[in-house]
């Protein structure tokens, strides 16, 4: 509901995390977990922000799907309660609907429907159910120019990108409307190929920033860079062990702890301000 809140018309918002806490009075942990259930669920997508906030995008027709679903679930209950009030009963607890006469089975009633040249029986509580087809969401994905080291651009650069630095690749990204690492990016294949929490690629991502934004390096393909990154495990954030869920190194605990600080911080100057 805090994301719907905040989202604009196309169901995009880029709350921090401890945003998120403050209006829902929620644990950090909590709200971590409620947006890796909401991804996983297809019901946002996750993309990584080229400066502090990550951004996310609602599944808007999932959500309307699933209303309309909840509105023909209660449309539907509310006719079986009025075809149990209405259904005359004859002697001996049987029911009689037109020239169709069958013991009393589920709430005294089993009818059939004629379809052209088709019957088939309906459902438990003799009234037509409502199928809804299942909705294929799919994400449109639009190429875009290259702004100065973005992979797959156009022009001059898409073959040999200039050397920037990673401040100035991510400003480029930033004018350019780009996401710094798209939700469709092959670095969450290869997370969720090993197994390894969306939200840790995200800690991953805000040290990886905070480390090459310090060193000052130029390179020319910086999402590349971060998937090397995560591949290799170059911070030593996360445990992976057979047969185990991904947990936190005490690296990864000390960065999480550092980034939690820095967002209450953040929240704390942004309403003083």
């Amino acid at each position: 509901m805090s994301l719907a809140d905040q989202a604009n018309d196309a169901g995009v918002c880029w709350p921090g995390v401890a945003s998120l806490v403050e209006r829902t009075c929620l644990s950090d942990r909590t709200v971590q977990r409620a947006l890796r259930a909401l991804e996983q669920a297809g019901l946002m997508v996750c993309a990584l922000g080229a400066m502090k906030s990550n951004r996310y995008t609602l599944n808007v027709p999932l959500l309307k799907q699933l209303e309309r679903e909840r509105e023909a679930a209660a449309a539907e209950k509310e006719a079986l309660r009025q075809a149990e009030l209405d259904l005359p009963v004859g002697p001996q607890g049987r029911v009689f609907m037109g020239d169709m006469v069958s013991p009393q089975g589920c709430h005294g009633v089993t009818p059939r429907v004629s379809m052209g040249d088709m019957v088939s029986p309906q459902g438990c509580h003799g009234v037509t159910q409502t199928v809804i087809e299942p909705i294929q969401i799919h994400t449109p994905h639009t190429p875009q120019p290259s702004a100065g080291g973005l992979k797959g651009g156009v022009g001059p650069s898409a073959e040999q990108p200039p050397l920037l630095s990673l401040a100035d690749w991510l400003e480029a990204v930033q004018s350019s409307g780009q996401d710094a690492v798209p939700p469709d990016d092959e670095v969450f294949d290869y997370a969720a190929a090993v197994e390894l929490p969306r939200a840790f690629v995200a800690l991953c991502w805000r040290e990886f920033k905070r480390r090459q934004l310090r060193a000052g390096k130029r390179q020319r393909d910086w999402r590349e860079r971060f998937r090397e990154c995560v591949r290799c495990s170059w911070y030593g954030l996360w445990l992976l062990s057979a047969g185990q869920e991904a947990r936190l190194s005490t690296a990864g605990e000390q960065a999480a702890r550092y980034w939690e600080a820095f967002d209450r911080e953040s929240a704390v100057e942004g309403a003083e301000a």
